[in-house]
């Protein structure tokens, strides 16, 4: 179950929203109501949410402000933004800072079950594409890796045959000028 925390400063707003979805046929858990954007601040440290559901209008700190900061330390939730009539402006805003599901109010459950289920897709692609650039990471380090290995002995085989080392004695091991045979280089 994804984690939902649900901004509204309008209490009887954020109530009506709390109570009329069905957050776990959206595959989503609702922790926190919060009734300010600073409130929602502190959640979003606390619950590490998945989904922010947040108003786009409300005093001190709006919507857009509070995506920002989020943004700043964490750029995996998706944000659904809650937007009255004449915020247009705003939501324009929102999506330059990636945000990509819109609601106007009053919305249905059936709206907001429809933008959960695509901030959901989102974040399967944001984990998949995660998962790709670690895999990718990976095989990059393990190419690097062998790279220097082989940089590495190769500079110390030119090294060692530079100063008189050999393997002239048939064990793998550098011999100098003939002497101490069989003996490691490290001896």
């Amino acid at each position: 179950m994804k984690k939902v925390i649900l901004v509204d400063d309008e209490k009887l707003v954020a109530e009506a929203i709390r109570r009329q979805v069905d957050w776990e046929s959206c595959g989503a858990v609702l922790c926190r109501v919060c009734l300010n954007a600073f409130e929602a601040l502190k959640a979003v440290e606390e619950v590490r949410p998945d989904i922010i559901i947040t108003d786009i209008k409300m005093p001190v700190m709006d919507g857009l402000e509070l995506v920002r900061r989020v943004r700043e330390s964490d750029p995996y939730p998706e944000f659904i933004i809650l937007s009255g009539y004449g915020e247009f402006e705003l939501a324009k805003q929102a999506m330059k800072e990636g945000v990509k599901q819109f609601l106007l109010k009053p919305c249905s459950e059936e709206d907001i079950r429809r933008a959960i289920q695509s901030a959901l897709r989102e974040l399967e692609i944001k984990n998949a594409n995660l998962e790709t650039a670690v895999h990718k990471e990976g095989i990059r380090t393990a190419l690097l890796r062998q790279t220097i290995l082989t940089c590495l002995q190769e500079d110390f085989t030119s090294f060692f045959s530079g100063c008189g080392f050999s393997h002239a004695d048939g064990t793998g091991y550098p011999v100098v000028g003939g002497f101490f045979p069989g003996a490691p280089a490290c001896c």
